[in-house]
């Protein structure tokens, strides 16, 4: 994980945080797994839809499930990786933007 920490002026501080797929890869296909639980579709068990299948109809779905559920995991990560100030103590106030995961075709 790579993670660069930069003030724009006194009272804010901002992490860009960049983590390897391969780091993500495993959570990734654990929340498509538990993902495909909670679906139904015609033809199939609930949890035994291909993952072809699954990924060509619900990928922006299981994207926005996964970055839901481990977002706030990896910045906490980041912040202890850094030894951040705060001491991974929780803000009200972050804000979190541009999260994107790799093209799967």
């Amino acid at each position: 994980m790579q993670v660069n920490v930069s003030s724009p002026n006194s009272f804010t501080r901002e992490l860009k945080i960049k983590v390897p797929w391969e780091e993500l890869q495993d959570d990734f296909n654990k929340a498509a797994k538990s993902f495909s639980k909670r679906i139904k579709m015609p033809g199939f068990r609930p949890g035994k839809v291909p993952v072809k299948k699954l990924m060509s109809m619900y990928l922006s779905d299981i994207e926005a499930h996964f970055i839901d559920s481990h977002l706030n995991d990896y910045y906490l990560k980041a912040l202890q990786q850094e030894n951040s100030p705060n001491g991974g103590r929780r803000r009200k106030n972050r804000r979190f933007c541009d999260c994107r995961l790799p093209e799967t075709g």
